[in-house]
């Protein structure tokens, strides 16, 4: 796994999966990879809805501690993700209630072991004066959640 590249809030990484670009675009808009998603990084709660070309699920996750008394005690994520083609797409993740988000591309190629799935993506949060210590905490667990995507599917792809 390559660890992401975080600086000015620029965020980059390579996730490695163990099939075809197909199946792992596939997975990736799949509501029960969504909710495989959400048990690896915690959830207490989650949806997931198909839109035209992908899915959007809704995550609710405990604030980092660091974090949890400016946000509160609970985080509502919400992640779509769309194909442009088979090999292309888009990545947008927001928080309810907070002018945060991840916006950027997701690429996928294929590796000699499977695929590489490329995510390069900005994040922003714009509140004043204490936007960057938010995106500073935040952007641990934003890598956290990008990473567990990885780890969980390909357990996903290798049970289906």
């Amino acid at each position: 796994m390559n660890y992401p590249t975080i600086g000015g809030m620029k965020v980059l990484q390579n996730l490695l999966f163990v099939a075809s670009p197909e199946k792992v675009s596939a997975m990736l808009v799949n509501p029960d990879f969504a909710k495989f998603v959400g048990v690896e990084v915690g959830a207490t709660g989650f949806e997931a809805t198909q839109v035209e070309g992908g899915l959007t699920s809704r995550y609710q996750i405990s604030t980092p501690r660091k974090a949890s008394g400016i946000l509160g005690p609970d985080l509502i994520v919400d992640e779509t993700v769309t194909w442009e083609s088979p090999t292309q797409g888009r990545l947008l993740l927001t928080v309810e209630g907070v002018p945060a988000k991840v916006d950027g591309a997701l690429s996928l190629s294929p590796s000699p072991t499977g695929c590489t799935a490329m995510y390069d993506a900005d994040f922003k949060v714009k509140i004043p004066i204490i936007g960057k210590k938010i995106e500073q905490l935040a952007g641990e667990y934003l890598t956290k959640i990008v990473a567990a995507c990885e780890t969980v599917g390909n357990r996903w792809l290798t049970s289906h």
